[in-house]
């Protein structure tokens, strides 16, 4: 078996230009609510579905791992924005993660991980008879 049972595929877009070339996000909603907020994570996860059709779970991260970014009072470096799709429905979370670079990620990916979890086992107890 291959890797491609389990992932499909991923993009990695921390540039703006990429998620506008790429993912084909409108230049202007990434103006208007900048590169790392819930309105473009969310059509990040849409635009995701276009492109890998075949998936069952897209998920899409954006977030402010260190300054330089789109910080503000109400959205501090740390603050990270994930939209899972997954059924037909898309889940939104933000988390505030605090640490170095290097634990911000690892704590994030755990939160990844943990709510596809949390996903599927909600799904396999209410598909149950």
């Amino acid at each position: 078996n291959s890797g491609a049972d389990i992932l499909l595929g991923g993009l990695v877009s921390y540039d703006p230009s990429i998620k506008i070339s790429i993912l084909n996000i409108d230049p202007k909603l990434i103006e208007t609510y900048t590169a790392e907020s819930p309105q473009v994570t969310e059509e990040m996860c849409r635009l995701g579905q276009s492109l890998f059709q075949q998936a069952d779970i897209i998920v899409s991260c954006t977030g402010l791992l260190k300054s330089g970014g789109s910080e503000t009072l109400e959205k501090p470096v740390g603050t990270f924005f994930i939209c899972i799709s997954y059924q037909q429905n898309i889940y939104h979370y933000r988390y505030f993660l605090s640490g170095h670079s290097e634990q911000k990620l690892k704590t994030l990916t755990q939160k990844v991980s943990d709510a596809i979890i949390a996903l599927l086992t909600s799904t396999i107890k209410t598909d149950s008879p």
